[in-house]
């Protein structure tokens, strides 16, 4: 977990969680994801592409 600034610095590691969602906000920003070590909730906010956040991959599997 964790997240890395878009000026390289780290920060909570072990403890959040960040997701980038796929969708963009604007030119310069895409939604992501977050879920605190210490909440229950769960956030959606824009944020910088420049910043280092997790990715969930998926496998699109044909249904047959």
């Amino acid at each position: 977990g964790g997240y890395r600034y878009n000026n390289g610095k780290f920060k909570y590691m072990r403890m959040d969680g960040i997701w980038w969602s796929s969708t963009e906000q604007d030119k310069f920003t895409s939604w992501s994801r977050y879920i605190g070590y210490n909440t229950p909730q769960l956030f959606r906010d824009g944020n910088l592409k420049t910043s280092g956040f997790s990715v969930r991959c998926l496998k699109n599997e044909l249904v047959k």
